[in-house]
């Protein structure tokens, strides 16, 4: 569990500021994955499915059939987001 100043910390934050932050982090988290094993293959899916997230935009405007399950999950809670 965050502690309070992280909360107030984010709560500053602006918006966008925030969102592009936390896309930052998953672009990175996600070129870190592709540096194990025989994950490079998979990069290129990552980065474009992320990249289709854009501050402001709504994931009901792409098609969910276009996201595995798990991407969805995780989409779910990293962004506290309901589809």
């Amino acid at each position: 569990m965050l502690a309070c100043t992280a909360f107030n910390a984010i709560n500053r934050c602006e918006p966008e500021t925030l969102f592009n932050a936390i896309k930052a982090a998953w672009i990175n988290y996600y070129r870190t994955i592709a540096k194990r094993g025989q994950n490079q293959k998979f990069l290129k899916g990552w980065l474009k499915r992320i990249n289709l997230i854009e501050f402001g935009s709504s994931l009901y405007h792409v098609k969910k059939e276009s996201y595995n399950e798990s991407f969805l999950s995780s989409l779910q809670v990293f962004f506290d987001i309901e589809l």
